[in-house]
């Protein structure tokens, strides 16, 4: 699939994943997906809790935010 603007990847993790937090809060965490998992893009990014955020819904359907340093812009 061709890389569009309103898709990101887990990445940069060093193998450990990532935890989507319903809120952009570092401590509210949902569940972890780990490198590689894509993410659509589905509001607007933001700042909070000493993080840039991207607002994004993960492929089983859940919705929230992922510290955008963890993101990239191609599959890994």
């Amino acid at each position: 699939m061709a890389a569009t603007a309103d898709t990101v990847w887990v990445g940069n993790t060093d193998g450990e994943g990532v935890f989507l937090r319903k809120t952009p809060v570092m401590a509210d965490r949902l569940s972890a997906y780990p490198d590689g998992t894509e993410l659509a893009i589905v509001g607007d990014d933001v700042d909070g809790d000493d993080q840039h955020w991207k607002h994004v819904k993960t492929p089983d359907g859940l919705e929230g935010y992922v510290p955008s340093v963890y993101t990239v812009d191609a599959p890994p």
